[in-house]
């Protein structure tokens, strides 16, 4: 086989392995992430997509061609930047050095628990995360929010979210979530137990 022909198949073989690895990134840490954004638009709860979070570089042409397709079209993912990226990255893993798990199994942040929805509560008395928010004595604020089991992150206002905390929003099936304002001075954690935790950092 000429050399130009093999280099040429192996390119092939190399953007066939990428696009698969893409589409099973997408169908993973993506797809479900619908559930959520369907339910945001429901409830008409203003919000901006931020970046997808720890997507690898070779998948950018691919992912970049998903989004625009069906079903990710009907949702406005932002046009993938390299660099807002980094940046998102940066700050979730300043947040996670800022306030580290205790389990190695689920996110548990080392703060104090306000609520455990799963002793038993109703559907209609989730207050957890508003009795957390209230401890905290926060105000209306940019906020982001973003589920560990998933690749996007939202910005949105922490009045609107507070006024949703259910199980179409925070339960065991999307996992772990945090919420954090820009400057990480402060974290609500929903875990895998369906329970809140929450606190300020200790300077």
């Amino acid at each position: 086989m000429q050399p130009e022909k093999r280099r040429e198949l192996e390119e092939r073989r190399r953007q066939l392995q990428q696009r698969r690895e893409a589409e099973s990134y997408m169908e993973t840490y993506v797809h479900p992430y619908l559930e959520v954004l369907g339910y945001l638009n429901q409830q008409a709860v203003p919000y901006k997509l931020g970046q997808l979070m720890y997507l690898n570089e070779d998948w950018y042409g691919h992912v970049t061609k998903m989004i625009q397709a069906t079903p990710y079209n009907k949702y406005s993912f932002p046009v993938l930047s390299p660099s807002e990226m980094k940046e998102l990255q940066g700050a979730l893993d300043q947040l996670f050095d800022c306030y580290p798990s205790t389990n190695p199994l689920r996110y548990v942040p080392s703060l104090r628990k306000f609520a455990d929805y799963s002793v038993g509560s109703p559907r209609d008395d989730r207050k957890g995360l508003e009795e957390t928010a209230s401890a905290l004595k926060l105000s209306d604020q940019r906020v982001y929010l973003y589920y560990l089991r998933y690749s996007p992150i939202l910005e949105l206002s922490l009045m609107d979210i507070l006024k949703h905390d259910n199980e179409d929003l925070f339960n065991w099936h999307h996992g772990d979530a945090v919420i954090f304002p820009t400057d990480r001075s402060w974290l609500m954690a929903f875990t895998l137990e369906e329970e809140w935790y929450g606190g300020r950092r200790v300077v």
